[in-house]
């Protein structure tokens, strides 16, 4: 509103709603807060993926050790560190691998001190024996026989010991699988004591591995099967396009899917019908992982088709790089 003195008139000015400039200021506003939400938007897009990536290392670096390899640390780079996280991941990891050599020396250390008396009450118990009349020497190879037990334990916890070692020597050489399992059939029959099929989908596929390791793994996972199988086992050689599969079959109780992400730990006992009763001591199965992840594979546990429990030993394709 405007007045001008000596004059009766008043003057209103308004804003022109049509007038060309008053659009032009308004479209530059708009403008102008379209460019500034779009770029918060970019910003915080690139800030999340940023994030996200460096998570991503920190996530892959996390379960690489969770896998076992107790060297595995997180880098401390400029450009992949995630504030101060990283640093107290790899001291954590130390911490925790520390603790994990610490006590697999001690379990060593026992475990190889425990042989010598074992030995020595085997000694002495034999020769105990021949003085003794039938009652006492019926007693005393009782105590014999616990004591071949606790030198079977002893030397279970002794090679466990020696494949968990990431520095353990491995002698990897290229070797046809199928003509290696039918080669051994009947040996492996005779030690375990049981008989098993034999199924080899391919009749040659070459794969890198350490003979003697995988056959202590394939036995053990046989003698397994036998433990706990009603009458028929089978092992099966099976191949797709990443992957070369031996699969222990049995037709006994199966095992729970509650307890397959345990069941390869140390000394982990599913319930009473698979106890140290039936033969074994909790360690097979974690000797067959470490035997496993020696040759870059893995061992899964699963429903078998026969009606019982189905361990794989799932090997990657032979490759000559």
């Amino acid at each position: 509103m405007l007045k001008f003195d000596n004059n009766a008139n008043y003057f209103h000015l308004t804003d022109d709603p049509d007038s060309e400039l008053i659009k032009a200021i308004e479209f530059a506003n708009q403008v102008v807060w379209l460019f500034f939400f779009a770029g918060f938007v970019a910003f915080s897009f690139l800030l999340i993926w940023f994030l996200s990536r460096r998570l991503r290392v920190l996530e892959k670096t996390a379960n690489e050790f969770a896998s076992g390899n107790l060297e595995a640390r997180a880098s401390e780079g400029q450009w992949v560190r995630l504030g101060k996280l990283n640093k107290s991941f790899n001291h954590m990891a130390t911490k925790i691998a520390n603790l994990m050599v610490s006590n697999k020396a001690l379990t060593n250390a026992v475990a190889h001190e425990l042989r010598t008396p074992i030995f020595r009450i085997q000694w002495q118990s034999e020769v105990l024996m021949e003085q003794l009349s039938d009652p006492e020497a019926k007693q005393l190879a009782s105590i014999i026989e616990d004591t071949e037990e606790m030198e079977h334990l002893v030397d279970e916890l002794l090679y466990y010991a020696r494949v968990e070692r990431p520095d353990a020597a491995i002698e990897l050489e290229e070797i046809d699988i199928a003509a290696w399992l039918k080669e051994h059939h009947v040996k492996w029959q005779t030690h375990i004591g049981h008989t098993f099929d034999l199924q080899v989908a391919p009749e040659s596929v070459n794969v890198n591995m350490d003979r003697f390791l995988l056959c202590r793994a394939l036995v053990n996972l046989i003698s397994n099967a036998k433990r706990y199988t009603e009458q028929r086992i089978v092992v099966k050689l099976v191949e797709d396009s990443d992957h070369i599969a031996i699969e222990v079959h049995d037709d006994g109780i199966g095992v729970d899917p509650e307890h397959w992400d345990r069941l390869f730990d140390p000394f982990y006992r599913v319930d009473k019908s698979r106890d140290r009763a039936s033969g074994g001591y909790g360690l097979g199965l974690a000797i067959v992982k470490h035997i496993m992840l020696r040759h870059g594979g893995k061992v899964d546990v699963s429903h078998s088709e026969v009606g019982g429990a189905c361990f794989t030993l799932v090997l990657p394709h032979y490759s000559k790089s």
